[in-house]
């Protein structure tokens, strides 16, 4: 038996897309993997070491093997047609575990094999451009040898030399594989086909959410000493991902409501630190920036720092969806609608009413919130649809700066000190209001986690009620709405179609809420507009 352990652990060893297992349970915040994407970029890497470095076979065997080696890996990951479609990964899945073993690949420093005798092959063909790609032939550092290639090509767009522009980008820089870790066409558009479908989806079944809720809720659950929460009200705050959030991202007090922030999540090269955005947030900068040093203090947010955005996601999705879940009061909703959420607060409050975007597009707004790659976001924010109320609610004026802060000035009251059953009751309350400043304190919750007697937590809860009654968050310390925002009537727009008839369009704060097509241009617009009222 003892041999049959050992063989079965080598084969695996061996050949770990044969076995992937998760090792990783559902415990906690984790989710569990239908594959190891850890142990398939060892193995891919060990296999391309090994092919590369065997001298018995030839350059266009050793291709043949990198080719079939990114089949297999493929295979396992995503296009095994065998695999039942619940032990599969989506499609979004295998395109970013695919980006992932690009990295991996990047990381290990290689260059294409042939780059140096293409290089000088081409200085021959277009001895123009002879002193640039020589100097590419000898460096052999994969970074500077794409910036040098880039630049090579920039300079060969300038100059409007087609030839050689076609001939330069069609050379080969990074290692053979790289060019095989790409999704299928077909798998490309069927992604782009379902992500059309579901954002028409969205775009016809809007979810409404109350402006002042939200804001209000987001500076509730910053001033919590809970990770996961913490973690929701920066998302809320700032529209930052979870891995921005958590891990990554940097930022830097540039103004009462705005941040400079950096370390975005890109697509295709990790963590971005030599972008910078500025960014408005929703609640105190101040605030913000309080919250995310206290948040990355906690020992689970600390044991986060030197992981990716894999193992980061897969850690602590679970944990952070079923908190936004409950605290939207929706089974649908998850984490990363924040950043819709966030997105579209952020276009109807600033795009048509800052001065600082009266000259500039829709696409730099955007390029400068969410950054150059977030086409999903742009759209996405669409499906939510924000309310906001004729007056804003006046914050009443409280003696407390905060419910903790209120509840401490009860330790030495007289009608709790020495009293141990209220006193039992108040330890309970501070502790569950430190924890969770959005806790719901009432009879039910004290005898469920005290069990003190009915007549005591009645007694303890008049003694408390004015600390109670302070909001988690404090006053000035969430954004305004502009009045022209919260009153805004619909912008009426009409274009002639193709086919003749009038399309008007309806706005409101720059989103197009309706529209209508009609022969007659009168009535579209009165339709559009019609539709756009009961929006």
């Amino acid at each position: 038996m003892a041999n049959a352990r050992n063989t079965d652990q080598i084969e695996k060893a061996k050949n770990p897309l044969e076995y992937p297992e998760s090792g990783y349970g559902n415990y906690g915040g984790q989710v569990r993997q239908k594959v190891m994407l850890g142990d398939i970029i060892k193995w891919m890497i060990s296999e391309i070491e090994a092919i590369d470095g065997d001298e018995t076979i030839s350059r266009g065997e050793k291709t043949k093997r990198i080719g079939r080696l990114a089949k297999r890996i493929k295979t396992k990951l995503y296009e095994d047609r065998r695999k039942a479609p619940e032990d599969k990964l989506k499609a979004s899945s295998y395109r970013r575990y695919l980006t992932k073993l690009r990295n991996a690949v990047y990381e290990q420093n290689w260059r294409h094999h042939s780059i140096e005798e293409t290089c000088r092959r081409m200085a021959t063909k277009h001895p123009e451009y002879t002193p640039e790609l020589h100097a590419m032939a000898e460096i052999t550092d994969i970074v500077p040898l794409r910036l040098a290639y880039k630049a090579l090509k920039d300079k060969i767009k300038r100059d409007g030399n087609e030839a050689a522009y076609v001939d330069i980008k069609s050379m080969k820089i990074d290692h053979e594989i790289m060019r095989h870790l790409n999704l299928p066409s077909v798998t490309r558009d069927q992604m782009a086909d379902h992500a059309a479908i579901v954002l028409e989806e969205k775009a016809l079944n809007t979810i409404d959410i109350g402006y002042h809720w939200y804001v209000a809720t987001a500076a509730e659950l910053l001033a919590s000493s809970t990770f996961s929460h913490l973690a929701l009200g920066v998302a809320m705050a700032t529209g930052r991902r979870a891995f921005e959030v958590l891990a990554q991202g940097r930022f830097k007090k540039v103004g009462e409501f705005e941040l400079e922030f950096s370390g975005q999540a890109k697509q295709r090269l990790g963590v971005d630190y030599g972008s910078s955005y500025r960014i408005y947030t929703l609640v105190a900068a101040d605030i913000v920036l309080d919250a995310i040093a206290r948040m990355r203090a906690l020992p689970e947010c600390a044991s986060l720092q030197d992981m990716d955005a894999t193992e980061v996601n897969r850690r602590t999705a679970k944990t952070l969806n079923t908190l936004a879940k409950r605290t939207f009061d929706d089974e649908a909703r998850v984490f990363k609608d924040t950043r819709a959420i966030w997105a579209r607060i952020m276009f109807e409050t600033h795009f048509a009413h800052d001065a600082r975007w009266a000259k500039k597009s829709a696409e730099v707004f955007w390029r400068e919130m969410l950054g150059h790659e977030d086409l999903e976001t742009q759209e996405s924010y669409k499906q939510f649809k924000i309310h906001y109320e004729d007056e804003q609610p006046k914050a009443a004026a409280h003696k407390f700066a905060s419910r903790l802060e209120g509840l401490k000035t009860l330790d030495a009251h007289p009608k709790i000190k020495g009293r141990v059953g209220l006193e039992r009751i108040h330890e309970w309350v501070k502790s569950a209001i430190e924890a969770d400043p959005l806790a719901k304190i009432n009879q039910r919750a004290i005898s469920v986690n005290v069990g003190s007697y009915r007549p005591n937590i009645k007694e303890y809860l008049e003694i408390a009620a004015d600390a109670l009654a302070v909001p988690a968050h404090a006053a000035g310390a969430v954004a305004e709405v502009p009045a022209v925002v919260a009153k805004a009537k619909p912008h009426m727009a009409s274009h002639r179609a193709d086919d003749g008839e009038w399309v008007a369009v309806a706005s409101v704060n720059g989103v197009e809420v309706a529209t209508y097509k009609d022969p007659d241009r009168m009535k579209a617009l009165r339709e559009a507009f019609t539709l756009a009222e009961k929006a």
